[in-house]
């Protein structure tokens, strides 16, 4: 088996390992083992964790290879970071924003046709559509679709 078949492999078993979590009994807020992973599957004490900048410390080596975030750093660059697009983000969060959103999705997935590689790249495309809406920036996804998936190919090498 190639590398990059087997990358595909394992990093699908963990996604799929995870998804088959999600529908196990309450786990009552506290975080349950997965392997070497500690999962929370609590709302609340998953939003306490990740607004806790002290308790959430991001260890993102792989994506800071592609630059630094606000999804990638900690303490004063994350609050510095967090300040430019956190105003961004929570707009585009309102419920306001359903049906324009579910309009998005709706429109992409039609036109989509029903094999599993042109569904997720029509799930991105919607998604990268609503991100850059919510930035006023107009996108062009087929640019964006070709660079992802070179930088997909890329990360996949470096894990």
């Amino acid at each position: 088996m190639d590398d990059r078949i087997q990358i595909e492999s394992v990093l699908n078993n963990l996604v799929y390992a995870l998804f088959a979590h999600g529908g196990q009994a309450e786990t009552s807020g506290r975080p349950s083992d997965f392997g070497n992973m500690v999962v929370f599957d609590n709302p609340e004490a998953v939003d306490t964790i990740v607004k806790a900048p002290e308790l959430f410390r991001k260890n993102f080596s792989l994506i800071s290879a592609l630059g630094f975030s606000r999804f990638n750093t900690n303490d004063q660059d994350w609050s510095v970071r967090r300040t430019i697009t956190q105003d961004v983000y929570l707009a585009a969060a309102k419920p306001a924003q359903q049906h324009p959103v579910a309009e998005i999705f709706a429109t992409c997935l039609s036109s989509s046709d029903a094999t599993l590689p042109a569904i997720q790249q029509a799930l991105f495309a919607a998604s990268m559509t609503i991100f850059y809406r919510a930035f006023g920036l107009v996108p062009d996804m087929a640019a964006t679709l070709l660079l992802l998936d070179r930088v997909r190919d890329v990360l996949r090498r470096l894990q």
